[in-house]
């Protein structure tokens, strides 16, 4: 029962959380708009609210089957754009990813762990920009994603927040490596090694 509690919340903080913030950020941006740009704003993020209400259905479920590198590469694209549409800050994202399948939990643990550090810096960084880098090797079959912003690091307090966390224990769950580091910024590095997860 505490594990499956564990889970719920986890899932409820790193999914509609994030969603939630970007709404939050979306509203605050559009505070600042002249009437007819400001309108604009609000029924872009009213739409995005929708989205996340419809989010909130398939939170507790997952991925209900297994998905290609590709796919998971669209799914961080589409957080990508709802960031840069919610926000000010830049975002880039770069790819290398080949058209195999993995296995769902594998897919939606890597992308809840990319989705925190994106969220992470656009609320703690005090940044304007994010970088998110995806590669895989065909010859080492590793899987590695950074995501760095041009922030201000991690304060102490933050290193013991429930997101962070959550990352380092979703990282065990599938065998990845994932190391922190906080210095002119914050970079996220994420390892897997995917020999045993390819079909």
């Amino acid at each position: 029962m505490f594990l499956q509690k564990l889970e719920i919340s986890r899932e409820l903080h790193d999914n509609i959380g994030s969603q939630l913030t970007y709404i939050n950020m979306g509203l605050e941006f559009a505070g600042r708009l002249e009437a007819d740009n400001k309108n604009k704003k609000i029924d872009e993020i009213k739409g995005f609210a929708k989205e996340t209400i419809g989010g909130l259905r398939t939170t507790f479920s997952g991925l209900n089957r297994d998905v290609t590198l590709n796919e998971f590469e669209t799914k961080i694209a589409n957080e990508v754009a709802r960031v840069k549409n919610a926000t000010n800050f830049q975002v880039q994202l770069t790819s290398n990813l080949q058209e195999m399948e993995i296995p769902s939990t594998l897919t939606i643990n890597l992308y809840r762990i990319i989705q925190e550090a994106l969220q992470n810096a656009i609320k703690h960084s005090d940044g304007s920009k994010v970088k998110i880098d995806l590669e895989y090797s065909s010859e080492s079959q590793v899987l590695k994603a950074s995501i760095s912003d041009n922030g201000k690091g991690l304060l102490n307090e933050a290193t013991n927040g429930f997101g962070l966390k959550s990352m380092n224990q979703r990282a065990d769950k599938i065998g990845a490596s994932l190391h922190i580091v906080s210095e002119n910024g914050v970079l996220v590095k994420l390892e897997k090694h995917m020999a045993d997860d390819l079909k």
